[in-house]
């Protein structure tokens, strides 16, 4: 994501303090690491399956959901969609 110039170099710190305050795994199989502030120039999710398991923390993650989100007026947007315009935007 910052080869691509989609954060900046801070978004990688905001990560590892956002992850300090409290885990982003979830179920002890998945991850869904973001930063603090909404930093990106562009909303992004990068997705990592590893061939094996990663160790965060206590778990043993297989799916990693890098969040770089672009102002929180898009999250809204997003968590107010009905089902139906959600498939729409996916399809």
């Amino acid at each position: 994501m910052e080869r691509n110039g989609i954060v900046p170099d801070a978004f990688r710190e905001s990560i590892f303090l956002r992850e300090g305050y409290s885990s982003t795994v979830f179920f002890r199989t998945f991850a869904v690491p973001h930063a603090m502030d909404f930093l990106a120039y562009e909303t992004k999710i990068a997705v990592l399956i590893p061939s094996t398991p990663i160790n965060w923390e206590t778990s043993d993650v297989s799916l990693v959901l890098l969040l770089a989100i672009n102002g929180v007026t898009e999250c809204f947007t997003f968590a107010a969609m009905s089902k139906e315009e959600v498939d729409r935007w996916v399809t």
